[in-house]
């Protein structure tokens, strides 16, 4: 859940229009915040399926 928060935060902050940045992110702060402390919460931690979840890169190589 800390990834979608702060991809949220992330996307809002790249909104152009100050007044319509400020509108969202009335809503996604408190939205993230909420993420964040399910994020904290033992069952999620304990999870096989939220456990898995990561945020990696894919490298792809080749020998020329």
């Amino acid at each position: 859940f800390t990834t979608l928060a702060n991809l949220l935060r992330q996307a809002t902050a790249r909104i152009p229009l100050r007044v319509l940045r400020y509108a969202v992110a009335a809503i996604v702060v408190p939205l993230s915040g909420l993420l964040l402390g399910l994020d904290r919460l033992a069952i999620v931690r304990r999870s096989a399926f939220f456990s898995s979840f990561t945020t990696g890169f894919l490298v792809v190589a080749r020998k020329v």
